[in-house]
């Protein structure tokens, strides 16, 4: 060990490979945190106090709720959640330990009425006594070491709120049971009542680590402005359930009546400061005639953002549509998307140099498809023509039984070619069973030898009739795939 100390190299590759094994085995003894997530569930709100008028509110007031909710990505786990997540995964941890070390014991004891030899039950005893050692030494480890326990974790709803369902609250003292049954840390509920014309809603939330209610609060609001009380009221909640202070955004856009979106969450007054749960949020804003522009932020806690967005000007450029038939022009009502227009002839502005989706439906199942693209060439044509049609009957789906036809004759193509190939094509030279039974015609000529040559010879035949016939099938069904799918498609129009 001296003489290898007064070698530079050497000593400097083995402080390498001992800092690497050091660092290796610090980060073994560092343990995963047994606590991955926070489970929260919304309960539906109890509307029995309120007339059938008011009950409706209760199913906004949960869905607001989720909504607003569903943006918290992370908890953070106070002192006293900490302690009891602590206490209960030590105790998993104790009692995992001393059950597998309890199991191994009884499995020892059990070997003397086994009966096996003398040498055997040495064995097995030996084995088993190493392994008792072991588990002896993992319930020692498990008793005087806590397991870890990590005090930012992800948020997560229930399954059932994120499948579109409030399960029904608990009765009063059956809220730790109704925890433990939907395998969640917390949950919400509510309640609806009448209150001189207007309504109150009260919400609690309930904690399995304090084993009490951390959360009261009441509001009271009328039926027009729900969405908005509760987007005030959901700035305590998120803190509440989340454990961090809320970051606080402020957007202005140029445009007076812009639609603003922090998330998937409308804005209802985009100038006032609003909430939000730090962590990463998309501002999102769109006003009519103009570019939606979106703006990703990271927001800390406590943080005040301000957020200006300037929303660029669409071009736009006139666009007249005209319905036309075999008798000529038609009067026909026009559509974009799902909106009605107006009736032909129609003029209209449209975005230049931006696809726009349009059709025609008129009575006896006529009408007719199409996508514009509005050029910017001033001294284009500005008036599309469309020619009406009887329109493709969605029942019947005439597309999909033409490309699933297709499919098939090409799939026969594959299985006949294959067997063809095997049992031999009827001109001579070919390979295959016909062309082995022609050649032993040739070299020994028997009455058996040339009937199996005939009985191959019309097999033969046969098959290269269905090899020819399902490639002309085939060909035939791809062109007539094609043609319905070109046929039925929207027209592209510039």
């Amino acid at each position: 060990m001296r003489n290898l100390f007064k070698s530079p190299i050497l000593l400097g590759c083995f402080l390498v490979v001992n800092g690497t094994l050091c660092a290796l085995g610090s980060k073994e003894a560092e343990k995963a945190p047994v606590n991955t997530e926070w489970v929260f569930v919304l309960t539906s709100i109890d509307v029995s106090d309120v007339s059938s008028q008011v009950q409706p509110v209760g199913s906004i007031v949960e869905r607001t709720l989720y909504h607003r909710l569903r943006s918290i990505s992370s908890h953070r786990c106070t002192n006293e959640e900490y302690q009891y997540y602590e206490n209960k995964a030590w105790a998993k941890a104790r009692t995992d330990a001393a059950k597998k070390l309890a199991d191994k014991r009884t499995q020892r004891d059990a070997i003397i009425f086994q009966g096996n030899p003398g040498w055997k039950y040495k064995k097995s005893i030996k084995t088993i006594d190493a392994d008792i050692e072991k588990l002896e030494e993992e319930f020692h480890n498990a008793d005087i070491e806590a397991p870890r326990i990590a005090k930012e974790v992800a948020f997560r709803l229930a399954e059932a709120n994120r499948s579109g369902t409030f399960p029904t609250p608990p009765k009063s003292g059956g809220e730790r049971q109704f925890c433990i049954t939907q395998q969640v840390d917390a949950f919400m509920s509510g309640a609806l009542t009448e209150y001189h014309g207007r309504i109150l809603l009260q919400l609690r939330i309930w904690s399995l680590a304090f084993d009490a209610f951390i959360y009261e609060n009441s509001i009271l609001l009328s039926a027009e402005d729900v969405s908005i009380a509760i987007n005030e009221l959901t700035a305590e909640l998120i803190e509440t359930v989340s454990g961090y202070r809320s970051a606080r955004i402020t957007v202005s856009p140029d445009v007076k009546d812009a639609l603003v979106f922090i998330g998937d969450n409308l804005v209802e007054n985009a100038e006032k400061e609003t909430l939000q749960p730090p962590g990463k949020v998309s501002v999102t804003v769109s006003a009519e005639n103009r570019k939606t522009v979106s703006v990703p932020l990271e927001l800390s806690e406590d943080e005040s953002a301000e957020v200006s967005v300037t929303l660029p000007l669409i071009n736009l450029a006139p666009m007249s549509i005209t319905a036309f038939d075999k008798s000529g022009e038609l009067i026909a009502p026009v559509y974009k998307g799902a909106l009605y227009l107006g009736n032909t002839p129609f003029t209209f502005d449209l975005p230049v140099n931006v696809f726009d989706y349009f059709r025609i439906e008129m009575e006896g199942n006529k009408g007719s498809l199409a996508v514009f693209e509005n050029a910017s060439d001033m001294t284009a044509s500005k008036t599309k023509r469309l020619n009406t049609r009887l329109l493709p009957d969605p029942e019947k789906k005439p597309v999909e039984k033409a490309r699933d036809r297709m499919y098939l004759s090409y799939g026969l193509f594959w299985v006949s070619l294959p067997l063809a190939m095997v049992i031999g094509f009827p001109w001579q030279g070919g390979g295959g069973m016909y062309s082995s039974a022609f050649k032993e015609v040739q070299t020994n000529p028997t009455e058996e030898s040339a009937a199996r040559a005939d009985t191959l010879l019309a097999v033969s035949i046969g098959a290269a009739v269905a090899v020819g016939l399902t490639i002309a099938d085939t060909i035939y069904r791809s062109i007539r795939y094609f043609a319905i799918a070109n046929e039925n498609s929207p027209v592209l129009v510039k």
